[in-house]
């Protein structure tokens, strides 16, 4: 009855408004189911310690293992944050073993300070996550070399963590807004 007083401008209105509040809600779970927010303690904590942005941890743990703990390449790392084990065991100053680096803390915690050490090294963040990837060696030689990064892989990695990040980025914001 009510839709019948409205004129067809204002019916064209209330149904472009419902659509735009149907499709951000549809965006917004989304979000939410797509990109988990697990292990927030230890995120936020580390990312403190080691003076990171947790969007990006969040970021680098989804595209690496998608929060599996136990997650392991086939290059052989390992974990949540796909570390291999002798770049653990050099930041954790004794040897590691695969049962260790699936420990959540010591795992994320790692790969944090890992990801420091390369932030003070290379500045740059497409470029720490270049040597995340393929590592500050090859990192290094090419910006000696004065060469752009080379590999695909790498490319499409560094690609894909900041669109992952730009997703927690708005999570964020969204989580501000509707916290009590």
């Amino acid at each position: 009855m009510y839709m019948k007083k409205l004129s067809t401008r204002n019916k064209v209105f209330l149904i472009s408004i419902v659509s735009v509040i149907i499709f951000l809600l549809f965006v917004f779970f989304a979000i939410f189911l797509l990109f988990p927010s697990k292990y927030n303690k230890q995120i936020y904590s580390a990312s403190q310690k080691y003076d990171l942005e947790p969007e990006l941890v969040y970021a680098i743990i989804w595209t690496e293992s998608r929060f599996d703990v136990s997650a392991k390449s086939e290059k052989g790392a390992i974990g949540l944050m796909q570390l291999m084990p002798s770049t653990a065991s050099w930041l954790y100053g004794d040897e590691i073993n695969e049962n260790i680096l699936k420990n959540i803390d010591i795992n994320i915690d790692l790969g944090c300070k890992y990801l420091k050490y390369l932030f003070d090294k290379f500045h740059e963040p497409s470029l720490v996550l270049a040597a995340y990837n393929a590592g500050e060696g090859n990192v290094a030689n090419w910006i000696e070399s004065g060469t752009t990064i080379p590999y695909i892989e790498t490319r499409k990695y560094i690609k894909k963590v900041n669109a992952v990040k730009k997703l927690y980025d708005i999570k964020s914001i969204i989580k501000g807004l509707i916290k009590p």
